[in-house]
């Protein structure tokens, strides 16, 4: 531009011996006059004080990238020579680029390691290929490369260039350089960082400086933050810098945190000697957007972070004093102007009361740490020091009372808590933790009742506490707005963008993997889901990895993620990111259980660089997949409330059924999990989300956990069902223990839905009574139990155990009494499963019916077997399922069908006669039922009530007319029909029904179309012989087991129950074994 003059400052070493080795540099131009004013600003005159004056304004121009070099992990695969790289983007190249210092290791590019090396450069645009090569010096000069990664902070891009090769005269190709280019889709993107230029003033005192190493936090609005970052890069940059009197500036790149700097965490590692750093004050300086000029924000301090001065603290948290914008005017000149925050943060005080418990051994000499967090941001991590209250702190039953200061962090939520397991008696029990907020009073309390120790419980020496009541609402955003592969948002792989961009829905994506030779695969899968083309919706990659932390050979792996609704599958991309793994796909199954899709893609592909095609990824497209569709599955959000009690918290799986007047879900597992946000802590409210069938209304929930752990105990408070389609929720008081020592000592209970503050179901007496059968050996020493299931639910598990009619229980042709007490009510009895645990001598039974009755009602409910229970007679099976013999006897009037009947929208559709239908189903047909007139009209849906006995699953309609009128007709759209399990029978219709014979007993027959629920009664249920295969694998040494294995299958008629696979004089389930299983089910 005309009458500018433009500066292009190096004031660095184009050497191969000096500075960090490069003979190249690229130069940024900076105005004349802004280099000048920053320079009279700074009031320095030496010659460095020119690159010092512009150093953000260079960084701002220049991008910096942070070079990852990965060695192979094969023998003489490191090298001595000196290694080079050229970067190759959309705008320009870098030129000859020396690697030269790692900041990993100081012997560079051994074998396995990851060396990293900073390079600045000209934005080069999207990166496209590299160029990388060495000298063939030194004495051991050939090199295996497995990779190169390049990660441009600025820019919010990270690339990585696969090589898997030698570069080396003697090996491979002989060719010393290596154009590498991009792997497929191997982009990462995520929020790019600016640059901060952090000016730090040490105290003019005796001692002031130090060699400790120096670290920031910058938090903006909303708890925003940087990740802490160090000062300096090395050991060496510290011993010059951070000296008495000193100015020492520091340009970074961090995560862009808003316009407005709230607050500065700085602090050091309090590490070497004379750590104790007094420091005066920090400038923080940041450029302005569109316009030349800057905006520094100042933060007084004044104070030492020191072990042994003032408070002991080696960390500070500051707010912004005075905020100075400075901008260059049209005529050259630097206009400046100071302000202040109008709703800055404030300083704080917050007391920490820690309680230890009151437990043999429970106080420890260990150093404890907390860090608080609120929603404005947190403390960091302080070391608790001088305790209030005593003297020797932590000990068994006592309270300690610490001072800590920190800017205000809001409404506190969590506390992490550790010890360094230091001294002779470290472990530690931590009964709870109170924050009080000294400025308004408040109490945060957050229960512990753990041990914090190596030997004992888990073995954990840091815990995450949360707020009583704490429901995983109140948080910072500081993850989802700055985290690019982990940081707070947990171990993701690198492959993983963590922010879907729209509504998501559930997806299952099932993986099985080949049983060739080396097919396993230990690197982290990923997968993208695309939808439609026109649509343009694609999820982000998603990351597999296996809970066993690789794909076994011959196994299929599950993986239940959440991503965004891509509509209707359209394709998916599968691979993984490992350059010398190796992995064979055999099929890849996708579901979307709320839209009730599936798609199976048949793989057959190796995804390995080494064979085949070389490929690690693949894309698949649904036109070869087969497709299945499935009833949608309903979205719920299942609440648990643990209560606020002693001890109440658990590290149990939890497992719960739900049930509904149209059906039950599978057990749904409940795994405390802190990365997934379930903690089973005392005061926490968990929430999972899980997809179920369409079964409500919602009546009853059975839950329990497996009483394992030392943690055994757990009170629930209650249990909350929420659809989320339709936002209703379900509300399942609890209020009870699930233990085995304390309340009424039981791992499982039924609880009833309420509504309105009353309980759905009553409560009702059970009385079970057991006819042995006449046959010798009949009787039985065994354990049983049974179950018992209704139109609402089932009992839960009825241990038979004592007898209310003979002392000696289950002997030949007597009848055993058992009293259930308080039980709910499962509506009405339809199916019975028992079973008993084949324990003691003669444990063989023949039994020859069971009777349920209930006591609210007086109703008996009859369940015959006539059948062995035993290992060595009939089937050897020891667990039967029984119908009730007695619900056929129904009663007419009963009401057990509702049809909705609705009449076309046609002209003259609506009949002028009553109508009637028969139900045939498999069981029969019904008598044939009058449709009134006066309900059937145009356009409109009728529901009638239908008395007929249970006629099983239904095939067809027969509709008809009253009367003898042959003019009558009566165009029917569809008919739906419920059963009296909640199932429901579709018969779309869509035609004339007419009366053409002047008769009224011939009709119009009409085909189930579709069906939804549960189409038959459990009631009307027959048995069925499924044989069960399992196949054991052949891998060496370790396939087979010895352990005792059941089974259970699931089915739209419910379960199986668990089932025991075991057969007499075989040794099962033994490497490359097939073993076969008879097992009599009523019909699943």
């Amino acid at each position: 531009v005309k009458g500018e003059t433009w500066v292009f400052p190096c004031q660095r070493w184009l050497s191969t011996k000096e500075d960090d080795g490069q003979i190249e540099r690229t130069l940024v131009p900076v105005d004349a006059t802004y280099q000048r004013l920053q320079q009279q600003k700074q009031g320095r005159k030496a010659s460095i004080a020119v690159r010092d004056a512009i150093a953000l304004e260079t960084k701002a121009q220049l991008t910096t990238y942070e070079v990852s070099v990965k060695t192979g992990d094969v023998w003489g695969s490191g090298t001595d020579a000196n290694v080079y790289l050229t970067l190759f983007g959309e705008k320009d190249d870098s030129g000859i680029i020396n690697l030269k210092t790692s900041k990993t290791y100081r012997d560079k590019f051994e074998r396995n390691h990851i060396d990293v090396f900073t390079v600045e450069s000209a934005d080069l645009g999207v990166l496209k290929k590299i160029k990388i090569g060495h000298d063939n010096a030194g004495l051991s000069p050939g090199w295996y490369l497995e990779y190169v990664e390049v990660d441009a902070a600025s820019l919010g891009m990270k690339w990585r260039f696969p090589c898997g090769r030698w570069i080396a005269k003697d090996k491979d190709d002989g060719k010393l350089e290596k154009e590498l280019h991009l792997a497929t889709d191997e982009t990462v993107g995520y929020a790019a960082k600016v640059p901060y230029e952090i000016t730090v003033y040490t105290s003019e005192i005796s001692g002031a400086g130090t060699d400790a190493d120096v670290y920031v936090v910058l938090y903006g609005r909303e708890g925003i933050a940087t990740e802490q970052t160090s000062l300096c890069s090395s050991k060496d940059e510290r011993k010059s810098r951070f000296n008495k009197k000193g100015i020492d500036t520091f340009v970074l790149e961090l995560d862009d945190i808003g316009e407005v700097i709230e607050k500065l965490r700085i602090g050091h590692d309090g590490k070497g000697w004379g750590a104790g750093w007094h420091l005066d004050k920090v400038e923080v300086r940041r450029l302005l957007e569109g316009v030349k000029g800057s905006e520094t924000s100042t933060f007084t301090c004044g104070r030492w972070l020191a072990r042994d001065e003032d408070d002991g603290e080696i960390v500070r948290e500051l707010v912004p004093t005075k905020i100075v914008k400075e901008q260059v005017t049209k005529s050259g000149k630097l206009k400046r102007s100071e302000s202040k925050l109008d709703d800055a943060l404030k300083n704080q005080q917050y007391k920490v009361h820690v309680f230890t418990g009151d437990v043999f051994r429970g106080g420890t000499d260990a150093n404890v740490f907390i860090t608080i967090f609120g929603e404005n941001g947190d403390t960091g991590e302080r070391k608790l020091l001088k305790s209030e209250t005593n003297t020797d702190k932590f000990e068994r039953g006592k309270e300690d009372i610490f001072k800590l200061d920190a800017v205000d962090l809001g409404k506190l939520f969590k506390v992490h808590i550790r010890h360094d397991n230091a001294l002779i008696q470290p472990a530690w029990f931590l009964d709870r933790v109170e924050i009080e907020d000294t400025d308004t009073g408040s109490i945060y309390v957050f229960h512990c009742e753990r041990w914090l120790a190596k030997n004992k419980e888990d073995g954990k020496i840091a815990r995450s506490l949360y707020v009583v009541g704490y429901d995983g609402e109140t948080s910072t955003r500081r993850s989802l707005a700055t985290t690019k592969s982990g940081g707070s948002l947990g171990k993701k792989s690198i492959l993983s963008d963590t922010i879907p961009e729209g509504p998501t829905i559930p997806y299952t994506v099932k993986i099985e993997t080949g049983s060739e030779e080396g097919s396993s695969c230990k690197a982290p899968a990923f997968i993208k889901i695309f939808g439609p083309s026109k649509k343009g919706t694609v999820s982000r990659r998603i990351p597999l990895e296996p809970y066993s932390g690789k794909f076994k050979r011959g196994t299929i792996e599950t993986f239940n993620i959440e991503a965004i609704d891509v509509g209707s599958i359209k394709k998916i991309e599968i691979g993984h990111s490992s350059v010398d793994e190796e992995w064979f796909v055999e099929s890849v199954m996708v579901n979307q259980p709320t839209l009730g899709k599936s798609y199976t893609f048949k793989c057959h592909k190796w995804f390995a660089r080494s064979k085949d095609d070389g490929l690690v990824s693949r894309i698949f497209t649904t036109d070869d997949a087969e497709k299945l569709s499935f009833k949608a599955k309903i979205p719920y959000e299942i609440t648990l409330h643990t209560g606020n009690v002693d001890n109440a918290g658990t590290d149990c799986t939890i497992t719960l059924s739900v049930y509904g007047s149209k059906g039950n879900s599978p057990d749904i597992t409940v795994k405390k999990s802190e990365e997934d946000g379930v903690l089973l802590e005392r005061g926490s409210i968990d929430t999972i989300n899980v997809e179920l069938d369409e079964i409500a209304p919602l009546k009853m929930v059975r839950v329990g956990h497996d009483g394992r752990g030392q943690r055994a105990d757990w009170f629930c408070d209650k249990i909350e069902l929420r659809n989320l389609n339709s936002g209703k929720v379900t509300v399942f008081p609890c209020g009870a223990w699930f233990s085995k020592k304390l309340g009424d000592k039981t791992l499982s209970r039924e609880l009833s839905a309420s509504v309105g503050g009353r309980s759905v179901l009553k409560k009702t007496n059970y009385k079970i009574n057991v006819k042995t059968s006449n046959l010798r050996s009949a009787g039985t020493n065994a354990n049983v139990s049974c179950i018992v299931f209704g139109t609402f639910g089932e009992t839960g598990e009825l241990k038979l155990k004592v007898s209310e009619t003979h002392k000696n229980k289950f002997e030949r042709d007597a009848m055993d009494t058992f009293t259930f007490q308080d039980k709910l009510s499962v509506g009405e009895p339809q199916k019975l499963r028992v079973w008993h645990d084949s324990k003691g001598f003669s444990s063989g039974w023949h039994l020859d019916h069971i009777e349920v009755c209930d006591e609210s009602t007086q109703q008996k409910y009859m369940f015959p077997c006539g059948r062995w229970l035993a290992d060595d007679e009939d089937d050897k099976q020891t667990i039967r399922e029984l119908t009730c013999s007695n619900l056929d006897q129904a009663k007419e009037g009963n009401g057990q069908y509702t049809a909705t009947v609705r009449t076309s929208d046609k002209r003259d559709a609506a009949p002028n006669s009553d109508g009637w239908v028969i139900l045939h189903g498999k069981m029969g047909k019904s008598r044939r039922m009058k449709l009134r007139e006066g309900k059937l009209g145009r356009g409109k849906a009728s529901t009638f009530k239908l008395d007929s006995n249970d006629l099983g699953a239904l095939q067809k309609i027969t509709l008809g007319l009253e009367g003898d009128n042959y003019m009558g007709r009566w165009h029917v759209d569809d008919v739906v029909i419920e059963n009296p399990s909640g199932g429901q029978f579709k018969f779309d219709c869509h035609a004339w029904v007419s009366n053409e014979d002047g008769t009224n007993t011939r009709g119009s027959n009409f085909d189930c179309t579709a069906t939804k629920g549960r189409t038959i009664s459990m009631s009307s249920l027959l048995p069925v012989k499924y044989e069960v295969t399992v196949v054991t694998a052949d891998e060496k040494g370790r396939s087979g087991t010895d352990s005792n294995v059941s089974l259970t299958i699931y089915g739209t008629n419910g379960d199986s129950g668990k089932r025991p696979l075991k057969q007499r004089f075989r040794d099962l389930f033994e490497r490359k074994q097939t073993d076969k299983f008879t097992l009599e089910i009523l019909d699943l």
